[in-house]
């Protein structure tokens, strides 16, 4: 609890002890009293916004902030608040709760920066690479596979696999539904390698693709599918240039 000065009157036992203080340098304090020496509250816009609900009186949560406790280590707190008033309607101060975040904030980072790291191998990679959910639906897909399929990285998220990733084995009918390879996966979590497929792309054109596709699990639950495509155009065309070669050296004989 603080008062009308927003300086702590009252903090349960556990509280000092969450940021390595006495209650003797809690009570009378005030929270940005304890803020990393690198932040400077006065102008950083979260605490600007923050000073601005406390002077209008208004309610506040999930205020995040970085403090820095004896021994130079930081560590990062999480408030609540709401305002209190006396039986007058006087504003006497604040209650509410404070914890700390920081393991919360160290995943958050490294799930960040695995994140980024695998955002930047999907981008780099010459692989077609497109993610669905458990449903089917696009979920990522990396610049390589938007580029052969002619679409927008925006404009695939969301969508359908199966409209966007429209492939039949050369010389055959369109798969669909249970026939998919892909949906098998999805459906059974066992992964799927295919060549000599024909990829509908947005000019209309076939394209020549091998794919993989593999399942995302959680524990037993398929919860989703990577497809890795490469174009083979090139490399079926080259095959068929050897071939041609091959058999007028052969009528030559």
């Amino acid at each position: 609890e603080t008062d009308e000065n927003h300086r702590y009157t009252y903090v349960s036992q556990k509280g000092p002890s969450t940021i390595r203080r006495s209650m003797a340098e809690v009570l009378g304090a005030r929270r940005w009293d304890f803020v990393d020496r690198d932040v400077t509250v006065g102008a950083d816009i979260k605490w600007v916004k923050h000073f601005q609900d406390l002077q209008s009186r208004r309610p506040f949560r999930d205020f995040e902030y970085r403090i820095c406790i004896p021994g130079g280590r930081r560590q990062i707190m999480r408030v609540n608040g709401v305002p209190v008033h006396d039986p007058d309607g006087e504003f006497i101060g604040y209650r509410g709760t404070a914890s700390d975040v920081t393991t919360e904030w160290r995943q958050r980072e490294i799930i960040e920066a695995l994140s980024q790291r695998s955002s930047a191998i999907l981008g780099a990679a010459g692989e077609g690479i497109v993610g669905v959910d458990k449903n089917g639906n696009c979920t990522f897909i990396n610049p390589a596979a938007a580029a052969v399929i002619g679409l927008s990285v925006e404009g695939a998220i969301g969508k359908d696999l199966h409209e966007i990733f429209r492939h039949r084995p050369i010389g055959e009918a369109e798969c669909a539904g249970v026939d998919c390879p892909i949906q098998g996966t999805l459906s059974d979590g066992v992964a799927r390698s295919l060549s000599g497929q024909g990829l509908h792309v947005s000019n209309g054109d076939l394209v020549a693709i091998d794919f993989t596709c593999s399942a995302m699990t959680e524990g037993d639950e398929v919860v989703g599918g990577v497809v890795v495509f490469r174009d083979v155009g090139e490399q079926h065309a080259l095959q068929a240039q050897l071939m041609q070669v091959s058999k007028l050296a052969t009528l030559g004989e």
